[in-house]
């Protein structure tokens, strides 16, 4: 099913983040970019569904006003759906929804948070995707670059993870994951695992596009002592974004493993990830997200920004 295609205004629809509310709704949010510059002047569109994806209303449009508003995150949690987006790659901002996204609170800045560690970068952005619940607290991971060379470049770059203990009022920086190890590591999703673990899945550039795989690490915390840092060589990656999920003491992960964002395929695990099953969504497909309901997966992804748009597929397990 086709979301969003480019048209007069926005010459691509990008950067999906979907979740599923309290009461069962999927809620959706993503990129409308003027042009297709990662820094163009862009909005960000929120929408749901109420029947599993059939239809679509749209709730809100975020004007960017000539700015880059960019990598939005959603996180559930009970009756609260907790948002966060980017403003030109620079500022970080906070909301939240006490009625599965009909109406958000003020976003509040909250860009102090990547301040209390010394990280030196030059660019910032949360996710993309939808964050996590681990052990009650609020957990999103996050990219820096830092090139004082060029203020636009995303490399090179380094990850790490934001959280909160007291539902959104104040924010954490977590430690450095895979330093030294993974090359350039950017977009990033989140999943707890069969142990109560918090899982990260890393786009990262440890090979060229054709011999390039998924990095993984794993905490207690989800925001310190990082261990198990790998690469995944049964999980290759066109170096791009990818999402997992966690139901039912399984892992479901989204990403493309073709040449030039192709072959967007999910993978269902018990062990994470060392074996997995798997189902192709699309011949061609980027960034993506996904939830997993009972053995029902909702997927919403890119088939091609520039010519296909935004599509989402509902796929039987």
């Amino acid at each position: 099913m086709v979301i969003e295609k480019a048209n007069a205004e926005y010459s691509t629809c990008r950067i999906p983040v979907l979740v599923m509310t309290h009461s069962g709704d999927l809620l959706a949010c993503y990129e409308c970019r003027k042009d297709y510059s990662d820094w163009a002047d862009i909005d960000l569109k929120i929408i749901k569904s109420s029947d599993g994806g059939e239809t679509w209303q749209t709730l809100h449009l975020i004007k960017g006003g000539g700015n880059t508003l960019n990598n939005p995150v959603f996180i559930v949690k009970g009756n609260v759906v907790h948002f966060l987006y980017c403003k030109n790659y620079k500022l970080l901002f906070y909301c939240q929804s006490q009625d599965g996204g009909e109406t958000f609170s003020t976003p509040r800045e909250i860009t102090e948070v990547f301040e209390n560690k010394g990280f030196d970068y030059t660019v910032v952005a949360v996710g993309p995707s939808h964050g996590i619940v681990h052990n009650g607290n609020l957990l999103v991971p996050v990219w820096f670059a830092d090139n004082k060379e060029n203020l636009e470049e995303h490399r090179p770059s380094f990850i790490a993870t934001i959280y909160s203990e007291d539902e959104g009022k104040t924010w954490k920086l977590g430690e450095r994951i895979g330093e030294g190890f993974f090359v350039n590591p950017s977009e990033c999703s989140l999943a707890v695992d069969k142990n109560n673990k918090v899982l990260i899945s890393v786009r990262n550039e440890n090979g060229d596009h054709f011999h390039n795989f998924r990095g993984f690490a794993e905490s207690a915390t989800g925001y310190a002592e990082w261990k198990n840092i790998v690469l995944r060589e049964n999980m290759r990656d066109w170096i791009c974004q990818g999402a997992m999920y966690a139901e039912k003491k399984k892992l479901y992960h989204v990403n493309c493993v073709g040449e030039a964002r192709t072959q967007l395929t999910l993978k269902f695990s018990s062990d994470g990830f060392l074996s997995y099953e798997s189902v192709l969504i699309d011949e061609i497909g980027g960034y993506s997200d996904l939830v997993v309901k009972g053995d029902v997966a909702y997927v919403l992804y890119e088939r091609n920004p520039r010519e296909d748009g935004l599509y989402f597929k509902k796929i039987q397990l």
